[in-house]
């Protein structure tokens, strides 16, 4: 009984709640997203196939926005019917692939059609290239289809600039990517993407890790950028300080990153 006190006092504080399926069960989770709701918390619930599909129509349903991955949920029967629960909340389905598209080598993974037919449902899809390579024309076909559906695309870019994200920010892709493999070079493409993204109600995001000269950051974050800083703090006092300060007044938006923004996944 404590436990489940905990966990509304912790709802209670506000803000943005995260809670595993396996923590605690059903009636207690659904007092939870209750709380949430009433309280105006955001309340993300990740899936990790412990729940039944009419458990999770109901959290959903209550405001839970779902979270879950091809390693947890393959149906595409059972997520189309928590998709339909969560627009009835009022809330969002995410589905992060981690495998890849074309699943012919992993049974029980969707393949690339039912990940399309996701993404038409409404589905927030998140994918990475880190494990896998992604075909930049099958991307830009679930970006575009998701935009279609009321959802979107985030995808999670590890590499050198590439010339395919101005695409992809054209379709409406959400894009994620580190500074490492960033040359000074590369800035007049960021630019085309951050100008592409525009048109596509897209996003650009910069994790900056290894650090990039002040004038790359300024003109990027001056075009829309979104910059992420993992570097040490600048003194305040500095140019570079400055901008850190205004980049942590332009944060991400919950549902543009899976379940956390502190890292690329």
């Amino acid at each position: 009984m404590s436990e489940i006190f905990a966990l509304l006092d912790k709802v209670k504080k506000g803000g943005e709640f995260v809670l595993r399926d396996d923590q605690y069960g059903f009636n207690d989770t659904l007092d939870a997203v209750k709380t949430a709701r009433a309280r105006g918390t955001r309340f993300d619930l990740l899936d990790t196939g412990l729940f039944s599909v009419l458990e999770l129509e109901w959290l959903c349903g209550a405001g839970a926005h779902f979270y879950s991955s091809d390693d947890a949920r393959a149906d595409v029967s059972e997520l189309r019917l928590i998709r339909k629960a969560c627009a009835k909340g009022g809330s969002s389905a995410a589905y992060l692939v981690r495998g890849p598209f074309e699943s012919d080598d992993q049974p029980g993974r969707p393949p690339y059609s039912i990940l399309l037919a996701l993404a038409g449902d409404g589905f927030i899809l998140h994918a990475s290239n880190r494990e896998y390579a992604r075909d930049v024309l099958q991307l830009s076909e679930l970006a575009e289809e998701a935009h279609k559906g009321g959802g979107f695309l985030v995808y999670y870019y590890h590499g050198a600039a590439d010339a395919g994200l101005v695409e992809l920010a054209s379709r409406g892709a959400k894009i994620h990517l580190s500074d490492r493999l960033l040359q000074e070079s590369d800035l007049e493409l960021l630019i085309a993407v951050l100008k592409a993204s525009r048109a596509g109600r897209s996003k650009l995001v910069l994790y900056i890790e290894k650090g990039m000269p002040f004038r790359f950051l300024k003109n990027i974050f001056n075009a829309g950028a979104t910059l992420l800083f993992k570097t040490p703090p600048r003194d305040r006092d500095s140019p570079m300080g400055e901008l850190e300060r205004k980049a942590r007044r332009r944060p991400l938006r919950p549902g543009t990153y899976y379940l956390q923004a502190t890292f690329l996944l």
